[in-house]
């Protein structure tokens, strides 16, 4: 088994005291199994060490694989440091989630999860009336769309950690799945739409877009296959192609929303430079609201495997969208404010950083998505906020996530959240 190493700098203790040497446990990250010393007279210059050191605080003194240098000699024995404690751990499995899940605070972790599932439970009830052509208050949709909007414009953070946390149910009906799918496409689109500078009604306004624009397929179970993904052979369908202005025919028949609206509606799988469907309209003819509903749900195809059955890594989902956005498939706008809210590296992504550590994200940073806020796993548990840490990102933890597609270069022009584009 790998031996990974930790280490403490210690300064000079009483005659006759022995350290004190309790393993520190890591839950579902890593676990302690020896604890040595080694002294600093017995550091030879030029050699290199398979450990970082850290002073008492958990402040990187040196880094692994650097070698030793008289001048680092010399700081230790300025710092009055005599001893190095070297703790030895067999690497386990690291569960970001339950590092983010620490993150926040349990009671407001624990209302934006009721109002998830109570928000889920009130639309699957509301999608099966729509189904069966029974009217529906757009009053009831719009409240709750807004008690999120409320939510999201509080502690965006939170609301999103929550998400990732959740993650997507597994082995549900179709109907439940579609329902749960809307309701993340809602949430999310909001967040987009907040991050743009929406006011509270307008960003309402997106979130019910959202929660609504894949409606009709309730009505075609037999376009889906395993695990609720839509068959490759679908996706060429003429009918597939005009499912969202089915939908938008479905609430125009059913529920009190305008014709702005209902045109947005029927605009969501519209690509800015018009190859999208079914009208193939341009950027110029599509609402901006209808651009982020798009892109969203894009964003959720990709990293979810809801249509494509394939899971990329997050931060490479971004890259791909932003240079797909320079290609003029998105909107360079909505991409911004995308990339704002949610950082190049969303929250509940695990990463490395330049010490060889893991951290996982738990806030992002509207001034750079490239520094955002990370949690430590590690037995210190640290917080640190990038944008005034020493420490950076190098990259995703891929190593740790085997079930993660890299998107490579030669990839970045394919139409990947597209089933006919992946099943090819």
């Amino acid at each position: 088994m790998q031996r990974l190493y930790d280490s403490r700098l210690t300064t000079p203790r009483p005659h006759g005291v022995q350290p004190h040497r309790t393993p520190n446990n890591v839950q579902g990250i890593m676990s302690y199994n020896s604890v040595h010393s080694i002294e600093t007279t017995d550091l030879q210059i030029g050699s290199t060490l398979p450990f970082v050191l850290r002073d008492p605080d958990g402040n990187i003194v040196h880094k692994s694989g650097l070698p030793v240098t008289q001048r680092l000699l010399d700081r230790l024995a300025s710092l009055g440091i005599t001893s190095v404690t070297v703790k030895g751990e067999s690497q386990e499995p690291i569960n970001p989630l339950e590092t983010l899940a620490s993150s926040y605070d349990p009671e407001i972790f624990a209302s934006v999860e009721n109002l998830l599932e109570q928000t889920t439970e009130k639309f699957g009830s509301i999608f099966r009336d729509l189904q069966n052509s029974i009217p529906v208050s757009s009053s009831d949709i719009n409240e709750n769309v807004s008690a999120f909007v409320k939510q999201i414009a509080g502690d965006a953070s939170a609301v999103l950690g929550v998400l990732a946390i959740k993650g997507k149910q597994i082995g549900r009906e179709l109907s439940r799945h579609l329902t749960e799918r809307a309701v993340r496409m809602s949430y999310f689109a909001v967040a987009n739409a907040i991050g743009l500078g929406y006011s509270e009604l307008d960003a309402t306004r997106v979130g019910t877009l959202a929660m609504l624009g894949d409606v009709s397929l309730l009505n075609h179970p037999e376009w889906f296959g395993d695990n609720h993904r839509i068959l490759s052979s679908v996706h060429s369908l003429q009918e597939y192609k005009n499912h969202s202005v089915e939908s938008a025919n479905i609430v125009k028949q059913n529920m009190a929303f305008g014709d702005g609206f209902i045109e947005s509606l029927s605009q969501i799988h519209e690509l800015a430079d018009g190859s999208g469907y079914p009208f193939g309209l341009t950027e110029n003819r599509l609402s901006e609201e209808s651009k982020i509903v798009n892109l969203v749900d894009t964003y959720l195809s990709m990293t979810e495997g809801g249509i494509t059955g394939r899971h990329y890594l997050e931060c490479d989902v971004l890259a791909f969208i932003m240079h797909q956005s320079s290609l003029g498939k998105f909107d360079k706008r909505v991409v911004r404010g995308f990339i704002k809210t949610f950082s190049l590296y969303p929250i509940g992504v695990l990463v490395k950083l330049d010490d060889n550590s893991f951290a996982v994200v738990t806030r992002t940073n509207p001034r750079n998505p490239f520094q955002p806020v990370v949690k430590c796993c590690d037995s210190t548990g640290r917080v640190k906020d990038l944008s005034v840490s020493m420490n950076f990102i190098v990259g995703p933890a891929t190593e740790t996530i085997p079930s993660r597609e890299r998107i490579n270069k030669s990839q970045m022009g394919d139409l990947l959240w597209l089933p006919d584009t992946v099943f090819a």
